[in-house]
């Protein structure tokens, strides 16, 4: 099967100094688990900008006790929406890719350390999301969901080899310190934030396959709080149920 991984070349370059038209912002998120709300890892994403447009970004997911689990670089610049990515969990053995070739997507993907590999070429839809260009659409799309507006796209799920179609609206917005309304001092004391929600819009599907719900600014479009299934996968190739927490200036983070 052909490597998973970028060649090095590719992953240095994300390091290289920053020009006078682009720039390095780190960002990152601290992973609990949904039921029992233990820590489970750390995000930390390196990403370059250049103004307003997310280049790349890499990711190391980080264990409560400092180890490196998984890696992740994700390419912007040919599409912001449909990413060229690679996933690596050196604990478990998941591994998962998508690359773009002409009107194509390249996927492969791993469960676990062990198991089958399984791979497929796929057209591109003439709109689609994959990976983390669910947040680059929600940016691009905000004037229409804050106002009510309900959207569809196809979404890529890389363990199916393909792309299902889903629903992104805003669900609510939340005032006041308990807005993030998880339990487990993560609260927010900065106003109101927007909670949007991506969900399969086949009904059937909703009942078979969790969602994801998302927390906003309430006046931009900056992601402070994730919940659903998570990229990550546990020994056994089941992904993580997680709440993401992404800290604003003076939030507290509780358990690390």
């Amino acid at each position: 099967m052909r490597s998973l991984l970028l060649p090095l070349a590719a992953a240095l370059a994300l390091h290289a100094c920053d020009t006078a038209a682009t720039q390095t912002k780190t960002r990152i998120g601290y992973a609990y688990d949904l039921d029992t709300r233990a820590p489970l890892y750390r995000e930390v994403h390196t990403e370059t900008w250049d103004g307003e447009i997310l280049l790349r970004d890499e990711v190391r997911y980080v264990s409560p006790a400092g180890e490196t689990l998984a890696e992740k670089q994700v390419d912007y610049r040919a599409s912001s929406l449909l990413p060229d990515f690679t996933l690596d969990n050196r604990v478990s053995g998941h591994r998962e890719q998508a690359v773009k070739f002409a009107d194509s997507y390249h996927i492969d993907f791993v469960a676990r350390r062990g198991a089958a590999a399984k791979t497929a070429v796929v057209a591109l839809p003439p709109t689609g999301v994959a990976d983390a260009g669910f947040d680059r659409f929600i940016v691009a799309q905000w004037d229409k969901l804050i106002a009510g507006a309900t959207l569809t796209t196809p979404f890529l799920i890389p363990s199916r080899l393909s792309f299902f179609t889903f629903r992104i609206y805003q669900r609510e917005v939340k005032t006041g310190p308990a807005a993030s309304g998880d339990g487990s001092g993560h609260g927010h004391s900065h106003g109101k934030i927007r909670t949007i929600a991506v969900e399969p819009n086949n009904f059937v599907l909703r009942a078979l396959t969790d969602g994801l719900t998302l927390d906003y600014e309430y006046d931009a479009p900056r992601l402070i709080r994730f919940v659903g299934p998570s990229n990550m996968r546990d020994n056994n190739g089941d992904n993580y149920r997680v709440l993401i927490h992404f800290p604003r200036a003076g939030d507290h983070v509780a358990g690390w």
